[in-house]
């Protein structure tokens, strides 16, 4: 399993997520921002990250599984890459959303949400 840190920096990120990859990791666990406007339903308008950080840029294809955190909006980007949103609910802008957390069974792959009612 490897981390990146918080980051805005594709060019960061890039390096990062070879090297991990190089390493052997196949989870990928990072805290950042995707900058891409399709996006746009786990993004917020005033929580937009500057950097522009892409989906290519995390390598995904190279990694099992790719959590990501940042956004509070739970939401699957591709079949292994994801926000994990926030179990709860912050804020009002965040009433109505669908809340819970992900289960992720490292010998099978099998990947769960589970909500939080």
């Amino acid at each position: 399993m490897g981390w990146i840190p918080y980051t805005e920096e594709p060019e960061h990120v890039r390096d990062l997520a070879d090297e991990l990859s190089r390493k052997g990791a196949r989870i990928l666990v990072a805290h950042l921002g995707l900058g891409d406007p399709r996006f746009a339903k786990c993004v917020p308008i005033d929580y937009e990250t500057p950097g522009r950080i892409q989906v290519s840029d995390l390598y995904p294809d190279r990694f099992e599984q790719v959590w990501l955190g940042h956004y509070h909006t739970g939401h699957e980007i591709l079949d292994n890459l994801r926000y994990m949103g926030s179990p709860l609910q912050l804020d009002f802008k965040e009433r109505g959303e669908v809340k819970g957390f992900w289960l992720f069974d490292t010998d099978s792959g099998e990947v769960e949400f589970v909500e939080n009612t």
